[in-house]
């Protein structure tokens, strides 16, 4: 079967144009990409169907007239030029200008479509870039050498460069070998399976370990076949820290019995989080509005029980909620007094500068509540 015939390109525009600037006379196409009804184009100004300035910022009379006067000299002239029709729309295209005499030849090739589809894709490729410069995950892409093609500024302050420094650097050129070694086979298991796959990947950020669940996943050409890979990696040491403390503690509890329990879970993830405070708390009866205190320990030292409102405490944004983490600010969100002021007496004012850098398991232990009970001795001396 023969083969389709190739579309015959569109016929240019075309126009004479005198030496006082003046058209004389243009073809059906060059009178429609400049807007001009019939008749319009004969003793219509050049400049007159243009812009003050040229997108270069150039003036459109000087930059004209210098065209001219190289066509003049018998040098070839093709370039791209705005047009503006008189209602305002701007016309792009690409002029070839030949002397003729003391006129010249003009041919126009319309140029519209794709300078709107550039500018769409600049636009488009902007806001992406402003969208993952903004996100708290790293995001970047590499090719099959494992260069990479694309980092967003999370990436880069993580790999300690700007992300246009990035571009074209490998793994080896940004981490430490062992660390690389690691990156590039979870990019190869990716792009074997070729389907996306969440990794947890160790980086070492401000001479701190981190984890991060990197998802990953290949980018397909219309064949079908990887070019690329993308990734997209969240901080979760928090996260991890905090699963790992709580089946730790869960193990190390598992042989105390009766209020002892309590004590040893405070204690335990007080020591495994660093935490200054942790406490456990049930409600004090039904109306599930007041709190006791089960256990708690300040700085090391166990205080005796005592009981506090729920509403306006962190507590309250827990108990049959969600696990939730206060990194700072723990002062601001929790009632006056309590233990706060007891950590103030214990270590002074300058330990109350301190208590809102508090890292503290608001209630974790209590997601849901408990049934209230009668009384009973749960104090337990200082320590």
């Amino acid at each position: 079967m023969p083969d389709a015939a190739a579309p015959t390109p569109p016929e240019p525009g075309r126009f004479a144009l005198g030496p006082d600037g003046l058209l004389q006379g243009a073809n059906a196409r060059a009178a429609a990409m400049l807007g001009l009804a019939d008749g319009e184009a004969e003793g219509c100004a050049l400049l007159a169907l243009c812009p003050e300035a040229q997108p270069d910022g150039r003036a459109s009379a000087a930059s004209w007239q210098a065209r001219e006067a190289a066509a003049r000299g018998g040098l070839a002239q093709s370039f791209a030029w705005q047009f503006r029709r008189r209602d305002g729309t701007p016309i792009d295209a690409l002029v070839e200008l030949e002397a003729d005499g003391g006129a010249f030849g003009v041919r126009l090739r319309d140029l519209t479509a794709l300078r709107s589809a550039e500018r769409a894709l600049r636009d488009s490729q902007a806001r992406l870039q402003q969208i993952v410069d903004h996100t708290s995950a790293a995001v970047f892409a590499k090719g099959l050498d494992g260069r990479y093609l694309f980092a967003n500024r999370e990436f880069g302050r993580l790999a300690g460069r700007p992300p246009a420094a990035i571009t074209g650097t490998r793994d080896v050129d940004l981490f430490p070998p062992d660390i690389a070694a690691a990156f590039r086979e979870h990019d190869a298991l990716v792009l074997g399976l070729r389907q996306p796959q969440d990794i947890e990947e160790r980086l070492v950020v401000g001479g701190r370990e981190r984890t991060y669940l990197a998802h990953k996943f290949p980018l397909l050409a219309a064949d079908g076949q990887a070019y690329a890979i993308c990734g997209i990696a969240s901080d979760i040491t928090g996260r991890k820290r905090f699963e790992e403390a709580l089946r730790a503690a869960a193990l190390a509890v598992s042989s105390a019995e009766g209020e002892d329990v309590f004590h040893e879970l405070v204690r335990y993830l007080a020591t495994v989080l660093e935490a200054d405070v942790a406490f456990v708390s049930e409600f004090v009866d039904e109306s599930l509005t007041t709190l006791r205190m089960l256990a708690v320990i300040l700085d090391g030292r166990f205080l005796r029980q005592f009981e506090y409102p729920l509403a306006g405490s962190p507590c309250a944004r827990v108990v049959g909620r969600e696990f939730r983490f206060v990194a700072q600010g723990v002062r601001s969100e929790f009632p006056q007094g309590t233990i706060f002021e007891a950590k103030q007496r214990h270590r002074g004012q300058r330990a109350e500068e301190r208590v809102d850098r508090l890292v503290l398991p608001v209630a974790g232990p209590v997601a849901a509540p408990r049934a209230p009970r009668g009384e009973r001795q749960r104090q337990r001396p200082p320590r």
